[in-house]
């Protein structure tokens, strides 16, 4: 893997903040986009005026074998994935003690923020949706990628009308296999599958339980397994998820049986996401769909945010009115 190095410039008086670099590796830092508990984002421009999003993890992550050897994991999958459903690999790099990983900048925003801007989708662009989430998992499943943390925050609606993944920060090879500590789970409690709170080690089908997840909050404002007063915990969600029937009212009617088989318990019991998504794409029983969905049509509207970066599990977002000018 080729090395960048990270090139500080503490002088500020431009659009970068005091302490921004000025360069990583051979990309030009235009300013900070934000700051988690995995690291900071930049915005920068590299070769031919294209838009990059950089993340530069904390310094001790050099220091650290199991997050160093989490990084290079995420850098490796991300590598493997060849879609235009996810945030395209630019590079990577690990000296100067910061870690960093360069992604193309998406603009759009995350079905997290749609929904609360606007509203849950209406019924065609939710056929849409769901089609497309489905073949971005079967995009990353035909590179032998588990993603596991399929979120409404992990999802973008661009402005150019597509849906992206974002933050690969906890994916996995298929038949990696992941040391687990206990009382240890991986992904976001209320958007796991069953068997995702039983073991850290994940396979294909938690993906396709998550879309049905994410499917059913983007119908209807939350997840099946939750009510309008908001996000479940740990205790809650293993309790629903695992022992309840998905609440599934203000699905249309035509795609609430696809969605519940999504989410059924048996992992072997849920569909492929490519059968799936053709499914919901030409109105057919998922044993009934063809191997390849067909050419959809685009509904969504010019988003107004810029998609900075998944951080930590979460996506930064900026206006575009606060972008600087080029």
């Amino acid at each position: 893997m080729r090395q960048y190095a990270v090139m500080s410039d503490k002088s500020g008086g431009n659009s970068r903040q005091a302490g921004a670099p000025s360069q990583i590796g051979e990309f030009r830092v235009i300013k900070s986009l934000g700051q988690g508990g995995m690291g900071q984002v930049y915005k920068a421009i590299g070769p031919n005026d294209t838009r990059i999003a950089i993340k530069v993890l904390p310094s001790y992550f050099a220091q650290d074998n199991k997050a160093l050897k989490r990084f290079r994991t995420e850098v490796a999958n991300l590598r493997q994935i060849d879609s235009e459903r996810v945030a395209k690999f630019i590079a990577s790099g690990t000296d100067s003690g910061s870690p960093w990983l360069a992604t193309e900048l998406i603009e759009g925003e995350s079905l997290k923020q749609r929904v609360a801007k606007s509203g849950p989708l209406a019924n065609a662009e939710l056929g849409w949706f769901a089609s497309e989430l489905l073949a971005a998992i079967a995009d990353l499943h035909d590179a032998g990628i588990v993603h596991g943390d399929i979120k409404p925050e992990n999802i973008m609606l661009t402005s150019q009308n597509q849906l992206k993944l974002i933050d690969f920060g906890i994916s996995q090879a298929f038949g990696q296999t992941v040391i687990q500590n206990t009382g240890t789970f991986a992904g976001s409690p209320e958007w796991m599958s069953p068997e995702a709170f039983e073991s850290i080690n994940l396979e294909a089908p938690t993906d396709v339980f998550s879309a049905g997840s994410v499917i059913t909050f983007a119908a209807r404002g939350h997840s099946p397994w939750a009510t309008k007063s908001g996000a479940l915990n740990m205790a809650v969600a293993l309790s629903r998820i695992s022992m309840q029937e998905p609440n599934l009212d203000g699905l249309p009617d035509e795609l609430k049986p696809k969605v519940f088989e999504l989410l059924a318990k048996d992992p072997k019991q849920r569909p492929a996401p490519r059968a799936a998504a053709a499914a919901i794409s030409d109105g057919v029983s998922f044993k009934a769909a063809a191997k390849k969905p067909k050419q959809l049509f685009k509904l969504m509207a010019a988003a107004e945010t810029v998609l900075v970066f998944g951080i930590g599990g979460v996506a930064l977002l900026l206006p575009v009115s606060e972008a600087p000018a080029e």
